[in-house]
């Protein structure tokens, strides 16, 4: 479950913090068209799942 910005804020106050966040979660807004969500399935032990939303960290997989 991600966390509550409020509460990530929170924990981090007063504190030296150095890291490279989206706090606005742009890019996993953008979705997938229902027809190339086929082309990102993949097995799990709980199934097959697909991705609903572009993924992040595949340059140059395919």
């Amino acid at each position: 479950v991600p966390p509550i910005i409020k509460d990530l804020a929170e924990g981090y106050r007063a504190r030296a913090c150095y890291a490279g966040l989206d706090l606005f979660v742009t890019f996993d807004q953008c979705s997938l068209d229902s027809r190339s969500r086929d082309l990102t399935t993949f097995q799990t032990p709980r199934g097959a799942l697909q991705l609903t939303c572009i993924p992040m960290g595949y340059t140059n997989s395919v």
